[in-house]
């Protein structure tokens, strides 16, 4: 791949993931809650990029970190990719979705039906 099909690549993936995040920092600053993991939620955000994702800032951190590796060009971080969002899912959002569910119950239960986990 040309350093310019690269480079091309790597920027639309941060532009855009970076816009999605953004998205999403706004919103949950918008209805109230906290962004921050180490914050309890105070309320169960589902507008915004929320309606498409479940987990809208993973999403856009995982678009960022591939984006950098086109940039880097390194097949390196590629590779790392999936032990990653292994770690993350099984680390970060079961957790995340048992608090939630105990947090809001029926409303986060009828959420989780309705939106994807990712995209």
């Amino acid at each position: 791949m040309s350093a310019t099909a690269r480079w091309a690549i790597g920027a639309v993936l941060l532009i855009v993931s970076g816009t999605f995040v953004r998205w999403a920092f706004v919103t949950m600053r918008h209805v109230g809650t906290s962004a921050s993991p180490y914050r309890p939620s105070t309320f169960l955000t589902v507008t915004g990029p929320f309606h498409l994702s479940r987990n809208p800032i993973y999403v856009a951190m995982t678009g960022l970190y591939i984006g950098a590796a086109f940039l880097v060009n390194s097949v390196w971080p590629l590779l790392l990719l999936a032990p990653l969002l292994f770690l993350m899912h099984y680390g970060v959002i079961v957790r995340e979705e048992r608090y939630l569910f105990a947090k809001f119950g029926e409303a986060y239960a009828a959420y989780k039906s309705e939106v994807r986990r990712w995209l």
